[in-house]
């Protein structure tokens, strides 16, 4: 591959994302969904993994890396005032 190739394949990534990211969140079938992480934040960059946080409904994630059930999640302190998740849903 030469760097040419290299650097239209990294830039592709934030639209492939983006479009993955709309795909499965119309599939969940969730009460709500929460975009955390960098992306939640608006600091994602072309690197930048999706963390959602899924709530309620039967949501199929066959196709995440990682998944867990979390039934009695704390919400964290609020350690800046910056938000650090956003509503897809």
């Amino acid at each position: 591959m030469t760097p040419k190739e290299a650097g239209a394949l990294v830039a592709a990534l934030p639209a492939a994302r983006e479009q993955w990211l709309t795909e499965t969140v119309e599939g969940l079938q969730a009460q709500a969904v929460w975009l955390a992480g960098s992306m939640g934040r608006g600091q994602a960059d072309e690197w930048s993994d999706v963390d959602l946080i899924v709530v309620g409904g039967s949501p199929d994630l066959s196709n995440a890396l990682v998944a867990t059930d979390n039934p009695g999640m704390a919400r964290p302190a609020a350690a800046t005032s910056e938000p650090c998740m956003t509503s897809v849903r």
